[in-house]
């Protein structure tokens, strides 16, 4: 698990709009990632 200000490690994701592929997206500057747990589950 990681803690407040750890490093997030490089991950590729697979969207409706195509990859979302992290390590290119921090070459385009700074950017928010926010996960959320899936709708109707606890918590």
């Amino acid at each position: 698990m990681l803690k407040v200000g750890d490093t997030a490690p490089s991950f590729v994701a697979a969207g409706t709009e195509g990859d979302f592929d992290l390590r290119l997206q921090l070459t385009k500057g700074p950017l928010v990632l926010y996960f959320f747990s899936r709708a109707f589950t606890p918590g």
